[in-house]
């Protein structure tokens, strides 16, 4: 009797674990990865007002970053690679989304630094840069960025640039977080990473 009971419930407990994975699978496929590409859509879009990046230049997305890397060109034809990550913030807890700007390991600060202004559309951002100040904050275009700071080198050129956007200032330009209020932070991670796992799988 007391084997019977252990093998229902040994059972019964993979049963669940089955239900489980399999909803867990729909709601990755059918809910989270749709709705975190609306939003990493849309916060494409507003990204390239501050950053000019290239149309049609595929991203290297992840839950935590998103990526582009492009080369740029001076007139006198010294070209420089420069990437751009940012953090979606997609969890409820995240308030600002951390963008990052800077010139490829081993690349040239002098080129980096005589095509800023051709990568950044903003020319508050600029001005901020130009000034080296670390404590600004500024608004461009409904859009609120504060905590920027800068990395040099060692003869204090410009190898990195660091800033936050206020993801409320996004409400109403199209980047709409609430899509996500429904699934809990704690999950929101594993649902996302889980349709990758699943998707990796089906190919192999």
């Amino acid at each position: 009797m007391r084997k019977t009971i252990i093998i229902f419930m040994v059972f019964s407990a993979g049963f669940l674990l089955i239900l489980i994975g399999i909803f867990s699978t729909i709601i990755s496929f059918r809910f989270v990865k749709p709705k975190t590409r609306i939003i990493t859509n849309e916060l494409n879009l507003q990204l390239k007002r501050l950053i000019n990046i290239p149309d049609g230049l595929n991203a290297g997305t992840s839950y935590n970053n998103n990526n582009f890397s492009w080369e740029m060109e001076t007139p006198r034809k010294e070209i420089v690679k420069v990437n751009f990550n940012y953090d979606p913030a997609y969890p409820k807890y995240k308030d600002k989304i951390t963008n990052s700007l800077e010139m490829e390991e081993g690349g040239d600060p002098t080129v980096f630094n005589k095509v800023l202004p051709a990568i950044i559309r903003d020319d508050n951002l600029l001005e901020v840069i130009k000034e080296s100040a670390n404590t600004k904050s500024c608004r461009k275009e409904g859009l609120a960025y504060s905590g920027i700071s800068l990395v040099c080198d060692n003869s204090g050129r410009v190898i990195k640039i660091l800033w936050k956007i206020d993801k409320s200032s996004l409400k109403d330009r199209g980047v709409d977080y609430s899509l996500l209020s429904p699934i809990p932070d704690f999950a929101l991670e594993r649902l996302y990473n889980l349709y990758d796992f699943v998707r990796d799988a089906l190919k192999d």
